[in-house]
C-alpha cells in the first residue's frame, strides 16, 4: 500500500521511472522487477540471531577500506531501549547491508513500517532472503549489492536536551564480504552506476536517486604552479 504526501511533488514522472517504483505497491509485493541474474561473492581481502527484521536507514556510510568499514546511526525510539535492527545487531554481532536500488524501494520502504518485535520485515515487503556465507542474517535476493558485516563496537550519544538519556548509537561495522550481481559488473571490474540505480534515504520520508556521477581528477600543486 504506498501513500503520497500532498506536500511533497510527485517524483513518479515518467522521465523518472527507472529510479522511483509504480505507486500501486501492496504489502508483500516485493521487488517491482526481478531479475534472473545471479549475485557473484567477492571477498574483500581475496553466530547465527533466532530473531531477523528489515529496515531503511539515512545513517549510513563507509569510511574506510582497509579493512572496509561502515558506520550506521541508530535513533533512540521515543520510548526508549533500542530499535529491533540495534537489538539484532546487539545480540548476534552480525548484519548484512543492503543498497537500495529503484526496483524494489517500495518493498524497502515497507520496512519501516512500526511492526511490534518479533514481527518480521521479510514478510510484509516481499522481499526474498539469500544465504550469506560469513554472518547469520540473509541478504536481500533482489538487491544488486550486498555487504556481510561483523559489529566492531558502538558508540552511544549522550542527549543534550534530555540529561541522562541516549538520543541514539553509532555501530561501526567491518564488511566480510561483498555480493553484487553479475550483469551489474563493468569490464573494470566496477559496479556499473546505471545497473545500480541506487536509491538513498534522505531522512524522514524522503527517498533520492544517484542519477549522474562526474569523475573529477584531483588538482596537483606542480601543475597549479605551471600557470
Amino acid at each position: 500500500m504506498a501513500s503520497h504526501d500532498a506536500s511533497i511533488p510527485d517524483q513518479n514522472s515518467q522521465s523518472d521511472k527507472k529510479g522511483l517504483a509504480a505507486d500501486k505497491w501492496q504489502f508483500g509485493d516485493g521487488a517491482s522487477k526481478v531479475s534472473e541474474k545471479q549475485s557473484i561473492e567477492i571477498d574483500p581481502y581475496g553466530t547465527d540471531s533466532t530473531s531477523s527484521n528489515l529496515a531503511p536507514f539515512s545513517y549510513s556510510q563507509i569510511v574506510n577500506v582497509d579493512p572496509p568499514v561502515f558506520v550506521i546511526g541508530f535513533t533512540t525510539p521515543e520510548t526508549g531501549g533500542h530499535k529491533d535492527s540495534l537489538r539484532n545487531l546487539l545480540e548476534s554481532g552480525d548484519c548484512v547491508i543492503n543498497i537500495i536500488s529503484g526496483h524494489f524501494l517500495e518493498a524497502a520502504n515497507a520496512c519501516s513500517l512500526d511492526a511490534p518485535y518479533g514481527e518480521s520485515e521479510w514478510t510484509w515487503s516481499g522481499l526474498t532472503k539469500a544465504a550469506s556465507t560469513t554472518v547469520g542474517p540473509a541478504r536481500v535476493k533482489e538487491a544488486i549489492f550486498s555487504i556481510e558485516g561483523k559489529l566492531s563496537r558502538t558508540v552511544d550519544f549522550d542527549s543534550r536536551t534530555v540529561p541522562g538519556t541516549t538520543s541514539g548509537t553509532m555501530a561501526v561495522i567491518e564488511g566480510t564480504r561483498f555480493w553484487v550481481r553479475e550483469d551489474a559488473l563493468d569490464e573494470r571490474e566496477c559496479i556499473n552506476l546505471e545497473a545500480l540505480n541506487p536509491i538513498s534515504r534522505l531522512g524522514g520520508i524522503t527517498y533520492g536517486k544517484t542519477v549522474v556521477a562526474r569523475m573529477l581528477p584531483r588538482p596537483r600543486w606542480e601543475e597549479s604552479q605551471k600557470n
